[in-house]
């Protein structure tokens, strides 16, 4: 399980981090199955198998992009239920109507 990199990358950026993420959801299928299946992941193994694989990251900069793909699930889900209850109100009314 490595990455192809030849020297250690630093990632301080969330692009580096988000390359070097989906490598590694790619590589840990058990991984990739804990993060479809909702189940916790302890963040000092996350980043002890970022580090195994050659990349080189702080705390602070993997939390920081953990929430962001929290957050933007989080407003994502709430687009989707508006949406949907939009949808259905629309739908509703013109059942009325007709």
């Amino acid at each position: 399980m490595e990455f192809y990199e030849t020297e250690s990358s630093v990632l301080e950026n969330s692009s580096n981090i988000i390359e070097a993420f989906m490598k590694l959801i790619n590589i840990d299928k058990v991984l990739h199955n804990k993060i479809l299946q909702y189940e916790p992941v302890n963040i000092d193994h996350l980043r002890c198998m970022l580090q195994t694989h050659g990349f080189k990251c702080n705390l602070p900069n993997l939390m920081n992009f953990l929430d962001q793909q929290v957050r933007f699930l989080y407003y994502f889900n709430i687009y989707i239920y508006i949406y949907i209850y939009i949808y259905i109100y629309i739908y509703k009314t013109v059942k009325k109507y007709k």
